[in-house]
């Protein structure tokens, strides 16, 4: 029988949330830090870029096919793997390239099948009348995280010992609990036909279906320019504090807090309307963004963390 609520189903991705964003905080913070430039962050941050977008392509077919509680264990199994692991090898104040690169091939992998998959278990388990205020409380709670987690973190930043193997053993220690939570979820899967679609005929289909529908193949490069933009941002963010900020730590929380506030504000502006007036409201925003960023880069005597903050907001409504 399908409850109307699932605690284990609910926490599980916040507490995973928490911990992973505070993890991105220290990476891009400490990185930046030790380096003195972004060139180490981007290679890592593209690299787990490249991962995810493999993870997407192949996690539809393992999460329609196989026991979606398994692989949401596997993921976050590897993923507090990666961090135990790394924690126990890596240098804090000077961290090698290659295992960041590893770190955030493990990380990432876990994350683009958990998520699908805690997706696609959540109407299995609930009744159909309790999904809509299941799902607004989950993205809620997430979004709660996303803003949350950047003061922590600047907060935690403020205390001598603590280090970036520090952050590492606390996403470790989100996923574990996250990993006890969905162990304890009653789970009774789906049987599955036998006729199972191979890996390149799923791919071929789903690559039909989405070139069929225009609309879809203009959200994908939509989404994908914004995200371009958006990482950009968060790529940036740490240099521009650490060089013209004196690095101050807690103007960075305060500046990613207000990204993610921007965010969620502008979700919640988007509840009502419809999906015309959403892409054409998406590409005003960016045209008058872009003028905003241009104008205001060639003003005399304007802070070049202007431009920068035009550039931010810029890319929050796109997202």
């Amino acid at each position: 029988m399908k409850s109307r609520f699932n605690w284990p189903l609910f926490l599980s991705p916040f507490i995973s949330r928490v911990g992973d964003s505070l993890y991105l905080f220290a990476l891009n913070w400490f990185v930046v830090k030790a380096t003195g430039s972004t060139v180490i962050l981007g290679i890592v941050e593209g690299f787990g870029g490249l991962v995810l977008v493999v993870g997407d392509l192949l996690c539809g077919v393992l999460v329609d096919n196989f026991n979606r509680k398994y692989i949401l264990l596997a993921s976050e199994l590897v993923c507090l793997l990666s961090c135990f692991g790394f924690a126990l090898i890596i240098d804090p104040e000077n961290p090698a390239t290659w295992q960041l690169l590893l770190l955030t091939a493990g990380l990432d992998t876990g994350i683009a099948f958990s998520f699908p998959a805690a997706k696609a278990i959540v109407p299995e388990l609930l009744a159909p009348s309790a999904l809509q205020r299941f799902n607004a409380l989950s993205n809620t709670t997430l979004n709660l995280a996303d803003i949350v987690t950047p003061l922590l973190g600047g907060l935690l930043l403020t205390i001598n010992w603590i280090d970036f193997r520090t952050f590492l053993l606390l996403n470790g220690s989100s996923f574990l609990l996250s990993f006890g939570l969905l162990v304890s979820l009653k789970y009774q899967p789906k049987r599955v036909s036998d006729h199972r679609l191979s890996l390149l005929e799923s791919l071929r289909s789903g690559f039909r279906y989405v070139f069929q529908h225009p609309v879809l193949v203009e959200n994908v490069i939509l989404s994908g320019f914004a995200n371009v933009l958006f990482a950009a941002v968060r790529l940036v963010l740490p240099f521009v504090v650490a060089h013209f900020y004196g690095g101050d730590a807690q103007l960075y929380s305060y500046l990613l807090t207000g990204l993610a506030l921007g965010g969620h504000f502008r979700r919640a502006s988007l509840g009502g309307e419809p999906p015309a007036s959403v892409q054409n409201g998406q590409l005003s925003r960016f045209t008058c963004g872009c003028w905003c960023g241009y104008y205001c880069r060639n003003l005399a005597g304007v802070s070049r963390f202007v431009s920068f903050c035009c550039c931010l907001r810029l890319c929050n409504g796109l997202v």
